[in-house]
């Protein structure tokens, strides 16, 4: 198999017992075409956690659920907080209602890691985003300064999420005692997505409440994985916006919806 990007992985690093460092997870990422091929086997994965055989409606927010056809029809789906929505199908996703993780990302005080920084109270800075295990910063997601807006999630950091499937939470913290909750994170993947009606995917930071002065939380990721995508309309019924700030504090910075297409 020919990969794209290639980056030479020591086998050292890798072998039986030994933890998967950030660089090793790095070179992972880059290797795209590899991405592409896990995802598949993902699919017909029949040891997958939560595995389901036959079609599935109205799934509990595990954090694992594998089906042929996943339709959420009737209910809300709400996410558990700093525990990612991680659904994949064999054929189909249909999203009629709302998935969400809005406020369920890094709780009050803490970093975040893939989604937007917390924005600053007016006393004090937001809280960044680390990446999961080895707590590295992410270059461009520090806090937001005090009385300044947190710091949006770029492609290149919300693609190493992939490397990180059962551990990421989402974006960070607002700063204060106060301070917004960071959205958590939605990752789907089936050969065709749909969103139909009210159907609706959000992972929004929580607005800093009324009075606190403090900022608001970064907002997390949506990953799309599909061949199509049908009834998709980014900032209206797929949103990862940071939270609002209260008096002088600071917005989340924006989270992602990152839409990954298979050929």
């Amino acid at each position: 198999m020919q990969l794209t990007n290639f980056i030479t992985i020591d086998p050292a690093k890798i072998a039986g017992g030994a933890a998967i460092q950030a660089t090793e997870a790095d070179a992972f990422r880059q290797n795209g075409l590899l991405f592409h091929n896990i995802m598949q086997s993902l699919l017909t994965c029949p040891f997958l956690p939560n595995g389901v055989d036959g079609d599935v409606t109205d799934p509990a927010a595990h954090r694992f659920v594998q089906a042929n056809i996943l339709t959420v029809a009737n209910v809300d789906v709400t996410a558990t907080p700093k525990v990612p929505i991680v659904w994949f199908a064999r054929e189909k996703i249909i999203i009629r209602r709302t998935v969400s993780a809005t406020g369920m990302g890094a709780a009050n005080g803490e970093t975040g890691d893939f989604g937007g920084s917390g924005g600053g109270s007016s006393a004090a800075a937001g809280n960044a985003c680390l990446l999961p295990l080895s707590n590295a910063a992410m270059d461009g997601l520090d806090g937001g300064a005090s009385g300044a807006a947190g710091n949006p999630l770029t492609r290149e950091w919300a693609m190493r999420a992939l490397s990180y499937l059962s551990l990421c939470k989402g974006g960070a913290s607002g700063g204060g005692a106060s301070g917004g909750a960071g959205g958590g994170v939605i990752i789907l993947c089936a050969p065709e997505i749909e969103l139909a009606g009210p159907g609706k995917l959000e992972a929004n930071g929580a607005n800093a409440p009324g009075g606190s002065d403090a900022g608001g939380g970064g907002g997390g990721l949506i990953v799309l994985i599909a061949q199509r995508t049908t009834g998709l309309n980014n900032g209206v019924n797929v949103v990862a916006n940071g939270g609002l700030k209260d008096g002088g504090g600071g917005n989340g910075g924006n989270g992602l919806v990152l839409p990954l297409e298979i050929k």
